[in-house]
């Protein structure tokens, strides 16, 4: 509708004992309109896609199963909580030990929504829909109207084709640190354009940018960031991955399970620490990387994330020594299916992180 926002000032201005709740899956053209119109009348609540354990609840939808993934829930949050406070490894692990135990009769169904999840994503229609082909197409209609009605139209964008390959060159190189100056002569655009678009896609939720770790603001500008397609399923439909061999990729899956554990601490954080701006980070010296770093309680965390069968001591080594150079309570790996608490690193299955986040 046009000039909504003029209606619903009207309105609000008379002083009626009303609220109005106003939704749309445009988040650019409901704070644009809202921003003049309606400044200091009105409060933004932004509803993500579901993360991991909202498609578990959807999918178990009794009220044993949701006490009881609630329970966990809160438990290993509480437990994370207090081992960082504490520095103290053991206090998480034993949470995560005694939680797991508590959970192996629902193990089967929880790995089959996994692999679910980092197909499709977690926006409701897809999360509801078995069919694959179908799921795509509703992700492709998302990914379309975010583009064109959301950005291209609101923002007046000038090149929409190398903003559409933008997204495309984000979602194939998603959760790999990237060089704006390269990007930006690939897509033939000027860098400032390109930052500005960037800034658009932050805007409307499709992407999170994650800085090098260091208490210097200046070294944080100079690095390259890392880049997450927010969704999963809009990664992969982004790709034109979204297929069950996708899971037998182990490249390309590692990016798409990095890019959920980073979705889900910033979820995880703001829940134990609610803050305007959640931000991450990652690390790198000498070749050697952390995937993800989160500030928990004023001490740095830092998460590997090992999608795979084997582990070994070399894989761990940047881990290691950003623990060592920062002072860390504990490491954390995510890993396929291994839970171990080893050399003050714990070592936790995916499918056991995503339900505590």
């Amino acid at each position: 509708m046009e000039g909504w926002e003029l209606i619903l000032k009207r309105w609000y201005d008379l002083g009626y004992k009303v609220k109005f709740f106003v939704s749309g899956s445009s988040s650019v053209n409901i704070k644009t309109g809202g921003a003049e119109s309606l400044v200091g009348r009105m409060r933004f609540q932004i509803v993500f896609p579901m993360k991991f354990l909202e498609t578990v609840r959807f999918h178990m939808r009794n009220e044993d199963s949701e006490r009881r993934f609630d329970r966990v829930n809160w438990e290993l949050r509480e437990a994370l909580k207090n081992a960082v406070h504490k520095n103290d490894a053991n206090v998480f692990y034993s949470a995560l030990k005694e939680n797991a135990n508590f959970l192996a009769q629902d193990i089967d169904h929880l790995l089959l929504f996994l692999q679910d999840y980092l197909l499709k994503g977690g926006y409701p229609e897809v999360v509801k829909t078995d069919d694959l082909y179908l799921a795509a197409e509703n992700l492709k209609t998302y990914l379309d109207l975010t583009i064109y009605k959301d950005v291209v139209r609101t923002f007046k964008i000038r090149d929409p084709a190398a903003f559409e390959d933008l997204i495309t060159v984000l979602a194939r190189e998603c959760s790999q640190r990237l060089n704006y100056s390269k990007l930006a002569s690939i897509l033939d655009i000027k860098r400032d354009t390109l930052r500005t678009y960037l800034y658009y896609l932050k805007t409307v939720f499709l992407i999170s940018e994650s800085e090098y770790y260091s208490k210097s603001r200046v070294k944080r500008i100079r690095r390259e960031k890392k880049v997450y397609i927010n969704d999963s399923g809009i990664r992969n439909v982004a790709v034109g991955e979204l297929n069950d061999s996708l899971l037998s990729n182990i490249a390309e899956l590692g990016k798409v399970v990095e890019a959920v554990v980073a979705d889900h601490c910033r979820r995880l954080k703001f829940n134990l620490e609610p803050t305007s701006e959640i931000q991450l980070f990652y690390w790198k010296n000498k070749g050697y990387e952390t995937d993800i770093v989160v500030e928990m309680f004023q001490k740095p965390l830092p998460i590997e994330v090992k999608y795979k069968d084997e582990i070994r001591r070399k894989d761990l080594k940047g881990l290691l020594e950003f623990s060592t150079e920062h002072k860390t309570p504990f490491q954390m790996v995510v890993t396929r299916e291994r839970l171990d608490l080893k050399d003050n690193i714990i070592f936790i299955p995916l499918w056991l992180f995503l339900i505590m986040s």
